[in-house]
């Protein structure tokens, strides 16, 4: 929304004045879309794409996230996806160990981050997907 504002010592008299016309503040911020989805990012490549399908949908639909926690959470999964579909299961496996870090500081955090019914559900979601890839020879 823009906002017209008379401009300092722009007025000649009464006659000509100078008008700037400036972003006015918004109530409240937009919500910006994401830039990691698992839509459009998630590499399924045989190994484990139930698992990790169903935690990077999980992970998305936990609404008590902010948007950037969320972005990084699924950016870790994706990132674990795309190691995958390249055979380099011990660095899946990192990428799903930096997802259980970042999830368990957002839990354990002195104002918990995360609701305990999303914690829960991402909890058991990444345990599935762990076991999965330390399953593979």
């Amino acid at each position: 929304m823009l906002q017209k504002i008379l401009s300092s010592g722009a007025c000649i008299g009464a006659v000509a004045c100078t008008w700037l016309w400036v972003a006015a503040p918004a109530s409240a911020a937009p919500r910006r879309p994401p830039t990691v989805t698992c839509a459009y990012d998630l590499v399924l490549s045989g190994s484990c794409e139930m698992e990790l399908a169903a935690l990077c949908t999980a992970t998305e639909e936990a609404s008590s996230l902010r948007d950037q926690d969320r972005e990084r959470l699924v950016g870790k999964v994706v990132e674990a996806s795309i190691k995958l579909s390249h055979g380099k299961f011990a660095d899946a496996e990192k990428k799903l160990s930096d997802y259980e870090m970042k999830l368990n500081a957002l839990i354990n955090a002195r104002k918990p981050k995360i609701r305990d019914a999303d914690a829960d559900t991402l909890d058991g979601a990444l345990l599935d997907a762990q076991l999965c890839v330390a399953a593979i020879p």
